[in-house]
């Protein structure tokens, strides 16, 4: 399960029907962020879920940090600029289960960890029933 940069339209098309499904499945409003975003594909090429990939950024008003001042923490207020947040991570209802889940967490931190300037990763759950 490859998890691939988003860098066209038709990627960018496949990230957000993917992400709008997830939303509207959990009643959410929809935002827009500037970060990196990815697909999840399956082995035959098929997207089936999302991640965003940004710099962490205390000083904005967002939903992270909303929920809790990761800045506010020692070593994160320490090293922002080493800390990247995870967003948008959306599987496809039909694609949900625990192994899926570990497949997608695998391969981001697989891409998180090949930027060594990188430190720490912080990101908010949302409880998704694993069986969709």
């Amino acid at each position: 399960m490859p998890l691939v940069k988003v860098k066209n339209r038709r990627d960018e098309q496949e990230f957000q029907t993917i992400l709008s499904r997830g939303w509207k499945e959990k009643q959410w409003e929809q935002y827009a962020i500037k970060g990196q975003n990815y697909l999840f594909k399956d082995i035959n090429g098929e997207s089936f879920a999302t991640i965003t990939i940004l710099n962490y950024n205390p000083d904005i008003k967002s939903f992270v940090n909303h929920i809790y001042r990761f800045d506010q923490a020692e070593p994160i207020r320490n090293n922002i600029e080493h800390t990247i947040e995870l967003d948008q991570f959306t599987i496809l209802k039909e694609k949900r289960g625990f192994k899926t889940i570990l497949m997608c967490a695998k391969d981001t931190a697989i891409e998180v960890l090949t930027h060594a300037e990188i430190k720490y990763c912080i990101a908010i759950r949302s409880h998704v029933s694993l069986m969709g």
